[in-house]
């Protein structure tokens, strides 16, 4: 049989049924996969939109099994998130490999890809074991990561739970990593894992490992010719973050202080030097520290009370810190490595690349010779004072199309929210897609009979003071209309705060705020209260699964524009307008409701949900562009008033 004809016989024959609890055959799920490997067979890659509940994961997972099988080549699937790869590796793939030997009587290999910092180092634990060099309260963690990896040398990350202080110091790292000359080789957990990794026909990794393995010239994992991106709406973003580049003051500071502090013996510096070079070593040390504690006080002033700075003009005030971080390459140079023990050389070559890394990224801030990137400032949250240095690729679309377009034979991009207005084109343009076709998927959901979409037409625009006023008076309403088991989404902490002032004391269900704990903590408390309320921003409106009751109500309180002050936001709308072009529609707007897709993505996760959207931004009922926006979201009852809202809320739910 053909791909075609062995995918529709698994998906109309009750296989799947068989193996998957609930599992519903849906035609538009077989219309999929049909439509992945058509456009493979074509030489075509393939964008999807595949709404909410059209069982996406398997529609793309058995096209992309059988075509890896039939045509003997290895095939990634990158996603965003750990909790999707953790279920393609340990529900979803075990389903399809089992069908698969059934129908083809082949075997599928699959396997999970990890960056080499989330597989412990036998030679760094043993180290550490045998020279006492880490905080005595992770003892009983040590022996219990050393006693786990003599048993089983492929465990990772997600096996142990140890404080992220103690990762660090037993985690792999590149650069202090002698592959196959290391004499713990046999009981490598990353050796292992790399095996396991030739041996697959699918291999699971995240968007961050894939664009890491792009910068790394694609020597971090094995070569794939056919890559299957889910959750693609994350692509350009991921992208440019993965192939830009930060300094953080803090960090680099630590890094040289790490080289001449001496614990229980002589510093790196004093073991790696002859003694006649040690004192000058130290005095150039102790010059970068200063300059380093300089530049942080001259990017401090700089940033004052903001959180971003756009760069503009180079940054000549910190050209003395450039020299002293070369005055320290100058140093290593003086180095005899060849002299030095294995775990010490290993230790000198990781400290010298980290400084020539930092030093060449410092180099492009202080001369700002390369104008396709965007330049920045940035202070950490709670950061004491901390400021980050920071240089991202501008022209991400034209780095995607040449390293993975043009690199990879097949490609498809997968997500439930893709289109503006039912077209590709802001995707496709946003990552230098070419000879593409495209499938618009819609979800199965009755969203006319399960949700109701509250428009709040008469309050003010949010730039004038009363709209926080009238916007806090609509959701106290709206909690105590379904009772709690609301997600509010808020696109600053700004707004948040202000709202959470005016709700925290006047409503009768606790508020799980992103602004008084991190994201996991909110949600994870939101999730055991009963009746609760959360409050978020950025990283709530995509990626959290409410089922069933847990959201009865999903409140935006604006339209989710970037921030204009967003440096990079700044340098993408100034290249288009240079360009000819209309940042507005051409960029934020479709930017915005592809966001917006996402927030509304969180209310209705199954065919039996009910629930509430609301948008408390009128811009969407009186602006042209709303209309954008309107058609874009999937086909809900439309209501103006809390009274109407009332009775089609009942009436959904009756």
């Amino acid at each position: 049989m053909d791909i075609n004809s062995i995918i529709h016989t698994i998906f109309t024959s009750g296989m799947l049924a068989g193996l998957i609890r609930d599992f519903e055959y849906r035609e538009i799920q077989e219309q999929m996969a049909a439509a992945i490997v058509e456009s493979w067979y074509d030489n075509k890659h393939i964008v999807i939109e595949a709404g909410t509940g059209t069982g996406k994961t398997f529609g793309y997972l058995l096209p992309a099994a059988l075509f890896a099988l039939y045509e003997d080549v290895k095939v990634a699937i990158v996603t965003e998130t750990k909790a999707l790869q953790q279920q393609l590796i340990l529900k979803d793939l075990p389903v399809v490999a089992s069908i698969l030997q059934e129908v083809t009587d082949s075997s599928l290999e699959y396997a999970l890809c990890l960056g080499s910092t989330n597989y412990p180092c036998f030679r760094r634990l043993q180290h550490a074991i045998d020279t006492g060099s880490f905080d005595k309260k992770f003892a009983d963690d040590i022996a219990y990561v050393h006693k786990l990896l003599k048993k089983n040398h492929t465990i990772t990350r997600f096996d142990v739970q140890v404080a992220d202080a103690l990762w660090n110091t037993i985690c792999r790292e590149s650069e202090l990593c002698s592959m196959n000359k290391c004499r713990y080789k046999n009981t490598c957990s990353y050796m292992e894992a790399r095996k396991r990794w030739q041996q697959a026909h699918i291999l699971v990794m995240n968007h961050y490992l894939f664009f890491s393995n792009i910068a790394a010239s694609k020597s971090l994992v094995p070569d794939c010719k056919v890559v299957v991106f889910d959750e693609a709406h994350s692509l350009e973003r991921i992208a440019a973050s993965q192939l830009g580049f930060s300094i953080n003051s803090q960090a680099l500071k630590e890094t040289l202080e790490h080289m001449i502090q001496r614990k229980k013996g002589p510093s790196l510096i004093e073991q790696w030097l002859h003694h006649s070079l040690q004192q000058d070593a130290l005095e150039v040390f102790d010059n970068a520290l200063r300059q380093v504690q300089v530049c942080k006080s001259i990017c401090n002033d700089m940033i004052q009370d903001l959180q971003t700075l756009r760069l503009r003009n180079p940054l000549k005030q910190c050209l003395p810190l450039l020299k002293a971080l070369e005055e320290i390459i100058g140093v290593f140079e003086k180095v005899e490595a060849e002299k030095l023990e294995e775990d010490m050389r290993l230790e000198y070559e990781y400290r010298k690349s980290v400084i020539m890394n930092t030093c060449n990224n410092l180099g492009m801030i202080v001369f700002m010779d390369d104008d396709s990137y965007v330049y920045w400032l940035e202070k950490e949250k709670n950061g004491h004072g901390t400021v980050t240095m920071c240089g991202q690729p501008l022209d991400v679309a034209s780095i995607i199309h040449k390293e993975v377009v043009e690199y990879y034979d097949h490609l498809a991009f997968v997500s439930a929210t893709l289109s503006v207005n039912n077209t590709f084109d802001y995707f496709i343009q946003s990552i230098g897609l070419s000879n593409v076709q495209s499938l618009l998927l819609p979800s199965p959901f009755d969203f006319a009979n399960q949700s109701v979409l509250f428009i709040d037409k008469d309050n003010v625009d949010p730039s004038e003071e009363a709209f926080i006023h009238n916007a806090a008076e609509k959701i106290k309403e709206i909690i105590t209309m379904v009772q709690g088991r609301c997600l509010v989404l808020f696109t600053s902490y700004v707004m948040l705060e202000k709202i959470y002032e005016k709700l925290c004391d006047t409503l009768p269900y606790n508020i799980f705020s992103q602004h008084t704990m991190n994201a996991a903590t909110a949600l994870q408390e939101y999730i055991a209260c009963d009746n609760a309320v959360l409050f978020g921003t950025h990283s709530f409106w995509q990626g959290v699964d409410l089922p069933g009751d847990l959201a009865r109500a999903v409140i935006i309180m604006k339209l989710p524009f970037e921030a204009p002050e967003n440096p990079v936001v700044q340098a993408k709308i100034e290249k288009i307008q240079k360009e000819g072009g209309n940042p507005f529609m051409s960029y934020q707007v479709p930017y915005a409701v592809l966001l917006l897709k996402q927030g509304f993505g969180r209310l209705i996760r199954k065919s039996t949900d009910k629930g509430i959207i609301a948008i408390l931004d009128p811009r969407i009922d009186r602006k042209a562009y709303g209309r954008i926006f309107l058609a874009s979201l999937p086909d809900s009852k439309r209501v103006y008033s809390l009274e109407e809202l009332r009775q089609a809320y009942k009436h959904i739910t009756s």
